[in-house]
Order: C-alpha cells, then structure tokens, then sequence
C-alpha cells in the first residue's frame, strides 16, 4: 500500500499557530495512510469543531466520488458550505479499498450543499475509482491553538514502530519514535538533540507526504521559507531478523540545511535493553568520514552517471552505520526504505525520469513520485 499527499495548501493561520497546524495536519495524514492513533496528551484541540468541522466515520452517510466526476466530492447530508472553500478548508478521505481515493485536498469550489471539487495541484493523477461511504473530515484550524508540549502518538500499520510528535512553541514540532509495546522495551528517540520538522511562524504552508506500511516521509513549504523541510519515520531495511528493533526518526543534523546534503542526513534508533542509539546514511566508499560539504570524499559519488551524458542516474539506496558506541554501534545495521540518493545538481522539485517513479527534491533525496502524471511540486503557496 503506498499513500500520497501531494500539495496540499493548509488553510492560512494568524501568528503564534503555525507549529500547532503543522502537528494537526500532519496527525490527520497519518490517519489517512492507516496509521492509527494510540494516544494523545488530552489537549481538546486535537479534535475541536474549530479544527475538525465534520467528522465522517463512512457507512450510509459518508462521502462518495465518481471516476466520471473528477476532483468533485459529495456528500449525501449536504454539509458543505461556501466558506469552506472560500478559506480553503481541507476535505482528508481515508478507508482501505482504493489507494487512490485516500488523500486530503483544499477544497476550492463550492457547487452547492452536497457538492465540492477539490485542488487539482494534489489531485491523483489516476483519478477517482467509483466509491461510496467513505469515512473522512472536513479539516479547517480556526482559532485554536494548541499549548506547547501537546503531543500525539501514531502507530505504524505494519511493524514495531510508534511514531511521536511534540508541539513546542518556540517553532518547530518534536519528532520522535518508539516502539509499539512502549517505553518498558526501550528509550523513546531521540532522548536529546532531538529532530524537528520547523515551521519558522509560516503562516502559509503545503504539506507533502509519502506513505508505504510503516514509512512516513513528510516535506513541507511554507510562504516565507527558502528551503524544504523533511522528517521521515520508518524501520530499516535488510536487517537481521533478531534485530525487532528497526524503527528510526530522521532528520537533518544540527545547523544545517533542510534537507541536507545525503551524507548529513542523521537517524535516532531504536535499540534493545532501554538503549537509543544515533546512526547515520553512508555507502562506506571511504576509510574516514569527514563532516562538511567542501571536503566529505563520499559526496563526490553523488554527482556520478553511468555511461557519460545524458547517461543513466545513479540513485543509491544508502546503508545505515550506527554510531561508535562502546558495546554497541560502528557498523552496518540495515539500508534506509523508499527514499533515495543520488546526484546533487539536478533542478529542485523536479522528475527525473519517464517512468515517475523518481522526484529530486533537493540537495540530492530523491522520493516516491506518483507515476508520470504526478503532479508537478508547488514549492510557493498557490
């Protein structure tokens, strides 16, 4: 099962909420991947008909699409109204039959009470497979603001892995992972240094997300950034099968550019008897490792073709090194799933090939694209 949110413009927020939207929004794309919500610290802004105006749990009066009716949803009580398009509320579907009907949208024109179309920037370019009864919400985020420290745990519909979000106020949310048993197995990660999805008090954001079993990679701009922000949860690939402990949050290392160059990119682990440990992205083509863009020897094989140019790309699925811990760590644990690296040159937000199957985002990550139609990434809000 893969998922995509692709371009989804949040509705606008006044300063001093951009962080708490964030975490809103990105809890509402979790479920629509089929995440599932273990817990929540409480705070009423979770759920509060300021931010989930309608709350449809699908059967008899849920949503429905047509494939002859492209980006058009309807609803059989006729709870539309024009303002939801006019401040672009989000309309999010989610269910377990067809992939391509599970998303969330700005609804941008209202036809009436029973019927909206949505954006057509994040629309699946495989259109709407004919369905009825859908569960979903109607997302706006009003005048609510959730208080720092408010936080929501997800679990992964496949694996041991719990993901964790922490709002804090000084503008960033606080990512997280643990393991599906809790705290009792091991070290909630990361205890310290801790990876951040910034929000920089954007008060205009577009959320992306990719979501295969129990990968969640989140890329966001915003009005007033100058670059992309990404976090991703996951459990590595290729481990041994007594390691029941794969599950990372990764993120940027500390005082660099979002996404950072491939050999910057740092994960914190899980690990057995209560420890987190850190890891980090390599291809182990060099006996040392130095740490800054002018001089890592490692950063040379990004910018590699085969067979001249054009030539093919070179994407590489990077192996995962635990940190040199004493008793644990220095050496390969696993390989990182769904994204890759590759060149760093290439154009921002671009394809990189006639299959779709490949975005450069920037600075050399490349991820999951949506076949040959996929949308093309808006990185301004429209």
């Amino acid at each position: 099962m893969a998922r995509w949110i692709r371009n989804c413009f949040l509705p606008t927020v006044t300063s001093g909420q951009s962080t708490g939207a964030l975490a809103f929004f990105m809890r509402e794309a979790f479920l629509v991947a089929g995440w599932t919500e273990f817990a929540n610290d409480g705070d009423p802004d979770w759920t509060a008909a300021a931010n989930v105006v309608v709350n449809e749990p699908g059967g008899a009066n849920g949503f429905a699409v047509l494939a002859a009716n492209g980006r058009q949803i309807t609803d059989p009580l006729g709870r539309f109204t024009q303002t939801m398009a006019d401040d672009r509320y989000v309309i999010a579907l989610r269910g377990s039959t067809n992939d391509q009907n599970y998303s969330m949208w700005p609804i941008v024109e209202y036809i009436d009470a029973s019927t909206v179309r949505v954006g057509a920037h994040g629309f699946s370019p495989y259109g709407w497979v004919d369905e009825s009864g859908i569960a979903g919400r109607i997302l706006n985020y009003g005048s609510a603001v959730h208080l720092s420290g408010a936080w929501v745990e997800m679990d992964a519909p496949t694996g041991n892995m719990r993901a964790r979000m922490e709002i804090n106020l000084s503008s960033y949310v606080e990512c997280y992972v643990q393991p599906k048993a809790g705290l009792g197995d091991t070290t909630e990660c990361p205890g310290s240094a801790l990876v951040q999805l910034y929000d920089n008090a954007d008060l205009k954001m577009t959320l992306n997300a990719y979501f295969s079993g129990n990968t969640a990679f989140f890329w966001k701009y915003a009005d007033n950034d100058g670059f992309v922000d990404v976090a991703m949860w996951g459990e590595l690939e290729g481990v041994p099968a007594a390691d029941t402990y794969p599950g990372f949050v990764m993120g940027k290392t500390a005082a660099q550019t979002n996404p950072a160059y491939p050999h910057l990119y740092r994960l914190d682990m899980l690990g057995p008897q209560a420890l987190s440990i850190r890891a980090y992205t390599s291809f182990l083509t060099r006996e040392s490792w130095a740490t800054d863009d002018t001089n890592n020897l490692e950063a040379q094989s990004y910018y590699r073709l085969i067979n001249g140019s054009p030539g093919l790309l070179r994407l590489r699925q990077p192996q995962v090194v635990l940190d040199d811990t004493a008793g644990n760590g220095g050496f390969v644990r696993g390989y990182l799933p769904s994204v890759r690296f590759g060149p760093t040159t290439l154009a921002d937000a671009s394809p990189v090939d006639a299959q779709g199957q490949w975005w450069h985002l920037k600075n050399g990550l490349y991820v999951p694209r949506n076949g040959p139609n996929d949308p093309q990434l808006v990185t301004s809000y429209a």
